[in-house]
């Protein structure tokens, strides 16, 4: 990927070097990566095609201008921090920094950026940010959802979790996993959980969110058995209802609650 104004790079270097960046640029802009380039004083040296999308500035008109005037107020430091910690690390390692940028429609996006040394001898250094705004609100919803049920977390045997129903990915309080012996980061994806359903249960869940979704139940719920680490099965009740839709009517956000259900269970069998 060329510079704009680097010593050395222009349109008749070659090219190969053209097509090179060309396809670069392409690629960026289909992931839908922020990619900067910045200066010593934290300057604009390159933005990639994404940057018009987010502040209604073409790339070239960017060029030259700090990264400061982009970023959120609040967020300044941690920025300026994590720049600065990129050359004061042994190897000059990526660090990476979830910060707000504020938008040519004044609203704030949040953005997940990893900072590489780009050219360590001048001081640039290499960002690529993804937008992570609706994976940070999916947090946030679940962090107040959270806090609705602190008075019935009576023996850490209950856990809140969040499904966005367009991607599947689900977002959920870390006792869900401790709940069943594993590490949280095993899970992104619902089907990370619906792979370890019991097969005699399977496709009772599925059949209660189908149901759920269509309207023909009022909520999702259901008990099911589902795999710990150590091979058992655990017992759970899990209950949910859609709470946000996209604009055609399809459920967008499903959020609910699970429980063990062994207790319950063990009284019903008395």
């Amino acid at each position: 990927m060329a510079i704009p104004g680097e010593s050395g790079a222009d349109s008749g270097s070659g090219r190969g070097e053209i097509d090179e960046r060309q396809i670069s640029e392409q690629l960026l802009e289909a992931t839908g990566a922020l990619v900067w380039v910045l200066g010593e004083a934290n300057e604009i040296r390159y933005v990639s095609p994404a940057f018009e999308t987010y502040f209604g500035i073409s790339p070239e008109a960017a060029l030259g201008r700090s990264i400061d005037e982009f970023v959120d107020l609040e967020d300044e430091f941690p920025i300026e921090k994590t720049l600065d910690s990129v050359y004061q690390s042994p190897e000059g390692s990526s660090h990476e920094v979830e910060h707000r940028v504020q938008t040519e429609r004044d609203s704030a996006v949040w953005f997940r950026s990893i900072v590489t040394p780009w050219e360590p001898e001048t001081g640039c250094s290499l960002v690529i940010s993804r937008d992570v705004t609706e994976r940070r609100e999916h947090r946030e919803r679940l962090e107040r959802f959270r806090n609705q049920f602190e008075t019935a977390m009576f023996s850490g045997d209950l856990a809140c979790w969040e499904l966005n129903a367009q991607s599947g990915e689900v977002v959920f309080d870390d006792r869900k996993a401790h709940m069943l012996g594993y590490d949280p980061d095993r899970f992104e994806h619902y089907e990370d959980f619906t792979d370890l359903l019991h097969p005699d249960d399977y496709e009772r869940a599925m059949t209660a969110m189908r149901d759920h979704y269509s309207g023909d139940a009022e909520t999702y719920d259901v008990e099911y058995r589902i795999e710990r680490a150590d091979g058992s099965y655990m017992w759970v009740r899990d209950i949910g209802r859609i709470t946000e839709q996209t604009a055609d009517g399809e459920p967008r956000l499903v959020t609910g609650a699970v429980v063990d259900a062994a207790e319950a269970l063990d009284d019903e069998l008395l």
